[in-house]
């Protein structure tokens, strides 16, 4: 599956924190001289190809249908923010501002720990990984109806402390314990004070997360695809339950979005599985519609170098 995003880059430097430390780095190989085999089977569905855009608040707040609750936040902690909006779903692609979330020496920050006990509803002794998960996730409920996003679908939570005065903050998008894919909030609190928050591909899922075919048809549909499975196939990856988001070909014009504020994004629910195929050296990846059993995408996974680059790569820098 493919994916383009083009997001604010404060977004991308808080992603890169967030989710930099557990990348798998994979070696790049060269790629095929000409398509052969199972390479000339490879394609995606066209609408599993979401292009995404952010449009600043003011632009698009006439266009929500939760601009009230946008007001309200504001009321609560002032103006002093630079909001876009992801249109495809109407949640902030970027928040940028600063709300005191736990002690520190940010603006406006009086923050102590009594005031996150009573926050929180337990005594706080110190500020560990699963306050600052708590807090941002009670940030969440709090307003949710102004972010777009339902509690309910808020899967594992992950809080980094990266120095003394910044933490990052990771959570992923599941319906029933199915993950979405490419879909996650982070956030950023530095000096004791929330500065960033956005979503990704975050959109209202409304599929059915009961799989009407088996692990192992799918398995059977995916090989049938390629001619069969042979001896020499070697699965990387068993058959997974996946939630995918597809565009609506109805509001596309070209690779954009062009319709109504938060009905840009649907999903489908996929068992996707990886093999590899000696002497081969493509890691295959599969998906298979979990309701239907339509093959959606037969992709190569691996990264491939192209041509020799010469430089330096800094993964942590202000």
């Amino acid at each position: 599956m493919r994916l383009r995003s083009l997001p604010v880059l404060t977004f991308t430097i808080l992603l890169l924190l967030v989710a930099g430390p557990a990348w798998t780095l994979r070696p790049k190989f060269q790629p095929p001289q000409a398509p052969t085999g199972l390479h000339q089977k490879e394609f995606f569905r066209p609408e599993l190809y979401i292009s995404i855009r952010h449009e600043a608040l003011p632009d698009v707040i006439d266009r929500l249908p939760n601009r009230l609750a946008w007001e309200q936040l504001f009321q609560r902690y002032g103006r002093d923010f630079h909001v876009y909006i992801d249109p495809r779903s109407g949640t902030p692609s970027n928040v940028i501002g600063h709300i005191p979330m736990i002690p520190g020496t940010g603006v406006g920050n009086a923050v102590t720990l009594e005031d996150l006990s009573k926050v929180l509803g337990r005594p706080v002794s110190v500020v560990d990984e699963k306050v600052v998960a708590d807090l941002i996730v009670k940030f969440i409920r709090d307003h949710q109806d102004a972010l777009r996003i339902d509690p309910q679908e808020l899967g594992s939570v992950r809080a980094v402390q990266v120095t003394d005065y910044l933490w990052q903050v990771h959570i992923t998008q599941q319906i029933k314990g199915i993950p979405v894919r490419h879909a996650h909030i982070v956030a950023t609190i530095n000096h004791g004070n929330l500065i960033l928050f956005g979503t990704e591909s975050w959109g209202r899922v409304s599929v059915l997360p009961q799989a009407r075919i088996s692990a192992s048809e799918a398995l059977r549909l995916g090989f049938a695809y390629v001619g069969g499975r042979t001896s020499e196939d070697r699965l990387w990856k068993e058959p997974t339950l996946e939630v995918v988001p597809v565009a609506p070909l109805e509001y596309q014009v070209g690779d954009a979005f062009n319709g109504p504020v938060g009905l840009g994004y649907r999903h489908r629910l996929v068992w996707v599985f990886g093999f590899e195929r000696s002497p081969d050296l493509a890691r295959w990846e599969v998906m298979v519609d979990a309701h239907t059993g339509e093959v959606l995408a037969f992709q190569d996974t691996n990264l491939y170098a192209k041509k020799k680059i010469v430089g330096g790569v800094y993964p942590l820098t202000s």
